[in-house]
């Protein structure tokens, strides 16, 4: 189990760094925020979580001062990659006072989480049970279920427009494909956070939590590589299902 658990860190890993990288090359030529965002987004998360994690198993096992800064600077990219994916929401989807409010605020709750984690020597100790692990879990969950809420909201708005011939229609299936990302994202940040908060179990070790993790990490990549680079089928799919109105 503990090699089958080992891959899978390694699959997420690759994924995580392949999309991540793909998405801020894709902001090299076209200067686009979202893209900037997101990619910041996915490379924290597979730095700051994926290597960490494949660190604390294979690499590092044993705890002193130098693997605790190690560990401690990897959560940061985690963090930035938390608040990365705040201000893409943000930028695409609120771009209002509200969403400026939300998303400092959320921002400065994932920052003052990092603290506590710092203050408390989780890092030192691997714990992943303190206030500020808890605080951290809940942002995560906040900026997924957010971008979910928020994403298939405006699909529900773009496939009126494209009914009435006055949108695109994969545009409309990109912002669905990014809701599908973010909620299965959700779904993973819980399966988790349930396993080490509440059944305080490593959720690699668990054949049902990792079957779920599986599957919620390949639905992430796969609909957000899809939405930012859809292939030619998946743009005739997008006008086969939402036809030309007849004049």
């Amino acid at each position: 189990m503990e090699t089958f658990a080992t891959i899978c860190l390694v699959v997420a890993l690759i994924a995580s760094l392949g999309v991540g990288g793909r998405l801020v090359a894709l902001w090299s030529r076209s200067r686009a925020l979202p893209e900037l965002l997101l990619g910041i987004a996915f490379l924290g998360t597979g730095v700051g979580h994926g290597f960490a994690e494949l660190g604390t198993r294979v690499l590092w096992p044993e705890h002193d001062s130098w693997t605790t800064a190690l560990s401690a600077g990897l959560f940061a990219f985690a963090v930035i990659g938390t608040c990365a994916l705040f201000g893409m929401i943000r930028v695409v989807f609120r771009p209002d006072r509200v969403g400026d409010v939300l998303t400092v605020a959320f921002c400065a709750i994932t920052w003052l989480a990092y603290a506590g984690r710092l203050y408390l020597g989780d890092f030192a100790t691997g714990s992943v049970d303190s206030w500020a692990s808890h605080l951290y879990v809940s942002m995560r969950m906040t900026a997924f279920v957010w971008a979910a809420v928020e994403a298939f909201s405006y699909y529900g708005l773009l496939r009126k427009r494209v009914a009435l011939g006055l949108g695109s229609p994969l545009g409309c299936l990109q912002i669905q494909l990014w809701g599908i990302a973010a909620a299965c994202s959700a779904g993973m940040t819980f399966v988790v956070g349930a396993c080490y908060v509440n059944y305080r179990i490593d959720p690699l070790s668990s054949p049902l939590a990792t079957a779920s993790l599986t599957i919620f990490v390949i639905g992430t990549v796969v609909s957000t590589w899809c939405s930012f680079f859809p292939p030619p089928v998946l743009r005739d799919y997008a006008v086969r299902r939402h036809p030309a109105p007849a004049a």
